[in-house]
């Protein structure tokens, strides 16, 4: 974590399978499930809502992902939010 006068970084990683391109391009869509052996398990709105959540509080998200090693979300949120 990273904080500074004008916000917070969150950092989370994970030492998993990693995600393809195509799955990277579309992680954030609604109902979107790069992962298909946990369809059943779920409805793919989890970083979608995520995502909006996170815009509306006027922050961002993004994922770095490589097959084999892994991803790492970051979040970043504005002070003035943190603060309410």
């Amino acid at each position: 974590m990273q904080k500074n006068n004008e916000g917070t970084e969150i950092t989370v990683r994970d030492n998993g399978e990693g995600m393809d391109h195509n799955t990277l391009n579309r992680i954030f869509d609604k109902f979107y499930q790069g992962e298909t052996s946990h369809t059943n398990q779920g409805n793919g709105l989890g970083l979608s809502l995520v995502n909006r959540i996170i815009t509306l509080m006027q922050g961002s998200i993004s994922v770095e992902s490589k097959l084999g090693k892994g991803s790492a979300f970051t979040v970043w949120l504005p002070l003035h939010h943190l603060n309410n």
